[in-house]
This record gives structure tokens, C-alpha cells and sequence, in this order.
């Protein structure tokens, strides 16, 4: 699957790029280009900056999702084609989909008003998980 990803949208389906692919495929949650290293199999080793080119590369061919969070890393999270917004925590960085996208309307009125055509948008709420906050609440 990986590999006809790859070549579908124009990048060379090398080992590596497509154990990057499985991992966040399979993860199903987004990932730190820390975290994604840390996974690749062994005979896929490489260097930090190497998985970092490889992450920005799927993500600008639109195969990953990569947003930025306020925990000053990007996160990449396999693209499954899917419009979703999301709600993260601050602390541990779990993830659940916002059912509806509030900026729709927003898009349609852009667009009306500036003539622009809307190609996408990124939307994420950040706070902290109630599993999070009971866990600061006994420590005070």
C-alpha cells in the first residue's frame, strides 16, 4: 500500500519513506518526527534530519497531515483523505476528532468576499484532558 501511495503522488518509494508511512498509518493518532524515529525498524536507520525531509516531503505530496502544536513541535499524522478537525491535550498530546467543522461557513464567506479559492484549512483546539487535570488536581 505504502509504496503505491508513494509513486502516486510523484516521490520515490524508498524502504524508509514507506516504514514512515506504515508507522503513522498504523499509529492512527499524529506523531512527533521524534517518535517516528524512535519506531523505524532497525535496517531503516538514519539520522533525525533525514526522517524530518522525508516527513515535510509526504506532507507537501499531501500524503501527511503536518500541523505545528503549542508544545513547539509538528506533528505529522497520515493523510486518510478525511476533512477532521481536532481537540488536543496540552499535557499528553491525545487527540479526539471535533465532529463538525465550524469553519465552513467561514470558508464560503471568504470566498464570496475576496474572490479567493479556499484549497483547505487546519483547525485544532488545544486544553488539557480530564485524565490530565485530575492528575494536576492531587498534585496541588
Amino acid at each position: 500500500m505504502e509504496q503505491k501511495l508513494l509513486k502516486e503522488a510523484g516521490l520515490k518509494a524508498t524502504p524508509r519513506r514507506c516504514a514512515m508511512l506504515r508507522i503513522l498509518a498504523d499509529s492512527g493518532e499524529a506523531l512527533a518526527a521524534e517518535e517516528i524515529y524512535e519506531k523505524l525498524p532497525k535496517e531503516q536507520s538514519c539520522d533525525l534530519s533525514t526522517v524530518y525531509r522525508a516527513l515535510n516531503s509526504m506532507a507537501e505530496h499531501h500524503l501527511l497531515h503536518k500541523s505545528p502544536h503549542q508544545d513547539g513541535r509538528i506533528y505529522y499524522q497520515f493523510n486518510r483523505e478525511q476533512h477532521s478537525h481536532r481537540l488536543v491535550c496540552e499535557r499528553c498530546h491525545e487527540s479526539i476528532p471535533i465532529d463538525v467543522c465550524p469553519l465552513e461557513q467561514l470558508e464560503r464567506d471568504l470566498r464570496v468576499n475576496t474572490g479567493y479559492r479556499i484549497t483547505g484549512h487546519h483547525f485544532e483546539i488545544s486544553g488539557v484532558c480530564p485524565q490530565c487535570a485530575q492528575k494536576e488536581k492531587f498534585k496541588k
